[in-house]
């Protein structure tokens, strides 16, 4: 791994994520899935053939069994490689195309999340996942957070890095939620916050009182 990450290439495919726009997250998945690719055949990339990344893969989606989130990385990052970096072009990418995953989120109940916040004993990972649960808020999100932008005032909180960009405001307005974390469907967001077709008319009420009580439930200590 050493080697491959001290090679011209690699480090051309980072300057070329970064002047494209893609996020860090983006350059270390898209990067990571050039290597993998070359550490499975253990040669220059431009002297891989098509065929060569048509069975590569098949072998990852069949062999090693690789979700299609995980293979529509693959897919990205292999083809932005080949496309914008050393600029060689192969039949395949033509035709590649992932599977869309359609499953609901596994969401834990307000009394399961009581119980994983017991087991917390350091005071900034409670506060940090307190905030994560309280908020609603992505993990990336709430690492983000400073003192100031928090409004004691409002009781809200201002989120510089959230999903699409433009900073968002917490809020508990069900459309404003829905439209915060990307949802196509008001359903899912509903999933996510426990509510049924009813909670949409009350959202303010359903959340509050979801809340209520959260730090004395978890009699960590922390919260009185």
């Amino acid at each position: 791994m050493a080697e491959v990450l001290r090679t011209e290439w690699y480090g051309e495919t980072v300057k070329t994520l970064q002047i494209n726009g893609k996020s860090k997250r983006t350059q270390e998945c898209y990067a990571r899935a050039v290597r993998m690719l070359i550490e499975y055949f253990g040669k220059e990339p431009d002297g891989i053939t098509g065929e060569e990344l048509r069975d590569y893969f098949l072998y990852r989606r069949n062999e090693c069994g690789w979700a299609p989130d995980t293979m529509k990385i693959c897919y990205c990052g292999i083809r932005f490689f080949y496309g914008h970096v050393i600029r060689r072009d192969r039949h395949i990418f033509s035709i590649l195309k992932s599977e869309k995953e359609r499953r609901l989120p596994c969401v834990p109940g307000r009394e399961e999340v009581y119980s994983i916040l017991r087991h917390v004993r350091t005071f900034h990972n409670y506060a940090y996942l307190t905030t994560v649960y309280a908020c609603g808020l992505r993990l990336q999100e709430a690492l983000f957070l400073q003192v100031s932008d928090t409004d004691k005032d409002r009781m809200q909180i201002h989120v510089h890095r959230g999903k699409g960009g433009p900073g968002l405001e917490s809020g508990v307005n069900i459309r404003v939620i829905q439209k915060y974390p990307g949802h196509a469907q008001l359903e899912t967001t509903m999933v996510y916050l426990h509510l049924t077709q009813k909670g949409q008319e009350d959202a303010y009420s359903v959340i509050n009182g979801m809340m209520k009580g959260f730090g004395r439930e978890c009699n960590t200590g922390y919260i009185h």
